[in-house]
């Protein structure tokens, strides 16, 4: 709940940029659906840093992947 409650935040904010580190980690199924939810409206810069193959493989909006 507390990290539903800081991505809450966070988005209600709406600030133009917008930086996650590794957002959808130890997030529950309602909670990860919300989060993709609301990133697939975010009209500001966003910047995500994350393992999440799903995630990665299925952004829309532009992205640079950086692989090791």
């Amino acid at each position: 709940n507390q990290r539903r409650a800081q991505l809450a935040v966070a988005l209600a904010d709406r600030p133009t940029i917008l930086l996650i580190d590794e957002p959808t980690n130890y997030l529950d199924l309602d909670t990860l659906e919300a989060l993709e939810r609301a990133l697939a409206s975010w009209t500001g810069t966003l910047v995500i840093t994350s393992h999440d193959r799903w995630l990665i493989d299925h952004w829309q909006g532009r992205r640079l992947s950086l692989e090791a």
